[in-house]
C-alpha cells in the first residue's frame, strides 16, 4: 500500500509529493509522479524507519502541469490554468513559454486561453499590454513566484 501524505505546490512554484508505504519506495517509483517536462529537475529522497517498518518517499520538482487556482476566481469559480515554473538554466523566454502553454492549454481544455499571469513581469513589459498568440500577460500578486500561468 502506498498512501500520499502531501501533494502541494508551494508559492514558489515547486510541487512536493510525499508518500508512505509498507514496502520499500524507490527513486524510480517516485519519479512516476513527475510530469515529463520536469523530469530532469526532480529531487527525490527515499528513507526507511526501522522501528515501524515504514518507508517514505518524497519528490520535489518545478510545477509544469494543469492546476485549479482558487486565488484566480472569477464569479466564485476557480480557474484552470497551465503552469510552467521558469528554470533560468533552460534559457527559455517568457514569450516562448506563453506560446507553448497556450497550445498546451487548448489541447487540455479545447478552449483558447485569453490570459497569462506572472507574479513579477519581465523588465520592460507592461501589465495588460504585451501579448503572444492572442494571450495578454498580466501581473498578478496571487500568481506563483517564478511561474507563467496561462488560462481563460
Amino acid at each position: 500500500m502506498i498512501q500520499i501524505l502531501v501533494n502541494e505546490i508551494s508559492q514558489e512554484g515547486m510541487r512536493r509529493v510525499r508518500v508512505i508505504s509498507d514496502r520499500r519506495v524507490s527513486e524510480a517509483s517516485m519519479l512516476e509522479y513527475v510530469p515529463g517536462a520536469a523530469q530532469g529537475f526532480a529531487k527525490v529522497k527515499c528513507e526507511a524507519t526501522s522501528a515501524l517498518s515504514l518507508f517514505y518517499g518524497e519528490v520535489v520538482y518545478p510545477a509544469r502541469e494543469m492546476v485549479v487556482c482558487r486565488a484566480a476566481c472569477i464569479d466564485g469559480r476557480a480557474r484552470r490554468l497551465a503552469v510552467w515554473k521558469l528554470v533560468p538554466s533552460e534559457g527559455y523566454r517568457v514569450s516562448e513559454i506563453v506560446e507553448f502553454l497556450a497550445e498546451w492549454y487548448f489541447v487540455q481544455t479545447h478552449v483558447r486561453p485569453q490570459f497569462a499571469f506572472m507574479n513579477k513581469l519581465p523588465a520592460g513589459v507592461e501589465s495588460g499590454v504585451w501579448g503572444v498568440e492572442d494571450v495578454v500577460l498580466f501581473e498578478a500578486e496571487w500568481a506563483l513566484h517564478g511561474c507563467v500561468m496561462v488560462g481563460g
